[in-house]
């Protein structure tokens, strides 16, 4: 079955086709494009509950708001034990990170590799002003910024290569935080 897909997405992007995305029903959506396959399987499907999926499509705060106000969990665990707080720190959105946890969410929360939503939010670089602001809202809950993750890096460790080692420091100053 995924080789017949295979095919007829190859055919259609060799025949000019920008992408085509085929839902099986049984194995998932896969999406072709002239970069690659994209596949997302069933489980994947599943594990898209409405909460992350408006996160990971940047949606409006209204949207969060209305979905946080009908009771949406803010610590479901996703395939890979990520919670929205994960996803909302790692697309360094300030403004929903600041919602989940005025609702209570676990700032501490790790995933599948130990890695709590700072460790997230300090590994990348994109989006670098807002995802400034997305670890300033952790830490002002008292995200751990010397916590390791499973391989042993720590948030501070992560940030240094992006530019966040001095307000990772800086904060642990002005805490008290020991080990600086």
């Amino acid at each position: 079955m995924k080789k017949s897909l295979v095919t007829l997405g190859a055919f259609f992007l060799i025949m000019g086709a920008p992408n085509y995305t085929k839902d099986d029903g049984a194995y998932g959506t896969y999406t072709y494009t002239k970069t690659g396959i994209r596949c997302c399987s069933y489980q994947d499907r599943i594990d898209m509950n409405p909460l992350k999926k408006a996160i990971l499509d940047r949606a409006d705060q209204d949207t969060i708001n209305r979905l946080l106000a009908s009771n949406a969990p803010v610590d479901i665990r996703d395939d890979r034990q990520r919670t929205p707080l994960h996803w909302a720190a790692l697309m360094g959105d300030a403004a929903t990170t600041e919602l989940l946890l005025a609702r209570g969410a676990d700032v501490m929360a790790q995933d599948f590799q130990g890695n709590t939503p700072l460790h997230l939010a300090t590994a990348f670089s994109t989006n670098y002003l807002e995802r400034k602001k997305a670890i300033q809202v952790l830490l002002e809950y008292k995200a751990e910024i010397f916590e390791p993750n499973d391989r042993g890096y720590t948030p501070v460790e992560l940030g240094m290569p992006n530019g966040f080692r001095d307000q990772l420091y800086l904060y642990a100053l002005q805490e008290g935080v020991s080990g600086v």
